[in-house]
């Protein structure tokens, strides 16, 4: 009974480290988020100046010292005194840790505070040192309501100095509020993103046992190594030129729109420069229509290429990757298959959802995207329980894939109602939308040939 007394207050003491391990864990990487948040204006411009030399060397850098800082972390968390202090800083009322006690969990937090505190230097540095250096905020005197911001061809009569002049409140002086107003629907929408990017994991945790929810970490972080090394760089580039071309065609369209309305009384002498900025405003739209096409067509080529071929080879990696224990598990390859298909959904949404928020220049088409991503996380909730109990992890793939789908569906249809403004005569037609269809889709003979794996 004496021994028994002993392993239960010595398993209640190893519990108590180990919950004090995760708590300063989450205290660390909570830091790191909000030092690493405070270089996003940076990264921004950044993107926006398409300077991503400065962001892929910020990034490497920072990378290096969290893998050093890591190793260092891990070598100390094995030191009893290096634990000792940590838990007299914690303030532990259990007196001295337990030899096989470390704080592993915490030695990854403080690396993730060394890369958020490096990369941050270094984008800030770089930021100080290039044309124009950093523009911190300026408080705008309420006897002069001009934004020092503002480039100077911006109307007088703007909504904000307006909406100042009227009400005198200081957040519409020193605020621009429409953009203030598009700034907090892109907060809600990505927070509901990242709810839906979690719900696979809490539908697992939920429904599952410890070893599905083995079998599908497992398959998601070799499955996702496609979309984090290519797919998300991909995307974020394509956003970035879809939001530049974008950019650059409202703008056109904007001042063809002033030039009629101004040159109408001289009809004469304003029709050729018209037909002129008509023009070349329409090879920026099919431009921008042909880059599209493209580059769709080279993701689903990408996806196809893990969908057809990879999902054969599955079990091959597993033994390669994770040795005989796994590679001869069947319920990891079926997985780590369902995965590879996955990638495929997740290469067409990637690159159509970077379009439909490169090109969105309102609140109420941000506000749709957020309505359908809604849509789809209810189709989703209500699919994945009775799939995850019926396969397990493949039944929870099967269920993101068919949101993915969805959420490709809708980008696609954003991008053909886009396009067909170029395409007025065609714009409702049935064959229009299937003409677009086509267009994504590669050559049939490689669809042959990637079709040929499935069904050898």
């Amino acid at each position: 009974c004496d021994n028994d007394k002993i392993d239960l207050d010595g398993r209640d003491t190893r519990d108590e480290y180990a919950l004090l391990d995760y708590r300063l864990a989450g205290i660390l990487y909570c830091l790191a988020s909000l030092v690493e948040s405070l270089s996003e204006p940076l990264v921004i411009r950044c993107l926006q100046r398409m300077d991503l030399a400065t962001k892929a060397k910020a990034e490497g850098a920072a990378l290096v010292m969290k893998s050093a800082s890591c190793f260092g972390c891990l070598y100390l968390t094995e030191c009893g005194w290096f634990v000792t202090i940590i838990t007299t800083i914690m303030g532990s009322e259990k007196g001295a840790a337990p030899e096989e006690v470390n704080f592993a969990v915490t030695a990854f937090g403080a690396s993730q505070c060394v890369y958020a505190l490096a990369f941050t230097t270094i984008i800030y540095r770089k930021g100080m040192s290039s044309v124009g250096g950093i523009h911190w905020p300026k408080r705008i005197e309420s006897s002069s309501l001009n934004n020092p911001y503002r480039d100077r061809g911006t109307p007088a009569n703007h909504a904000t100095i307006k909406e100042a002049a009227m009400s005198g409140a200081s957040i519409a002086r020193n605020l621009d509020l429409p953009a203030l107003h598009l700034v907090m629907v892109f907060a809600l929408q990505g927070l509901f993103k990242h709810a839906l990017t979690e719900a696979d994991r809490i539908v697992l945790s939920a429904l599952s046992d410890s070893y599905d929810q083995g079998v599908y970490a497992l398959a998601a972080s070799y499955g996702g190594l496609a979309a984090r090394l290519l797919l998300q760089p991909a995307e974020e580039n394509a956003r970035l030129l879809f939001s530049r071309r974008g950019a650059t065609l409202a703008t056109a369209e904007k001042q063809n729109d002033d030039s009629d309305d101004n040159g109408k009384g001289d009809a004469k002498d304003g029709g050729e420069e018209k037909e002129s900025k008509t023009k070349t405003f329409m090879n920026m739209f099919r431009d921008l229509e042909e880059t599209y096409f493209f580059l769709v067509r080279v993701v689903v080529c990408i996806g196809l290429l893990f969908a057809a071929v990879g999902s054969n080879y599955t079990l091959v990696l597993l033994r390669v990757l994770a040795g005989n224990r796994w590679g001869t598990n069947a319920e990891a390859g079926a997985a780590l298959s369902a995965f590879c298909v996955y990638t495929a959904f997740l290469a067409l949404n990637g690159i159509t959802e970077a379009f439909v928020y490169g090109v969105a220049r309102s609140g109420s088409d941000v506000g749709r995207i957020g309505i359908v991503h809604a849509s789809v996380g209810g189709i989703f909730a209500l699919m994945a329980p009775g799939l995850v109990r019926q396969h397990g992890a493949v039944g929870l793939v099967a269920a993101n894939c068919t949101a993915m789908a969805l959420r490709s569906i809708y980008s696609l249809y954003y991008a053909h109602g886009y396009f067909a403004r170029g395409h007025v005569a065609k714009a409702r037609s049935t064959n229009a939308i299937i003409g677009t269809l086509f267009r994504i889709m590669p050559h049939a003979i490689v669809l042959v040939a990637f079709g040929t794996p499935s069904g050898i």
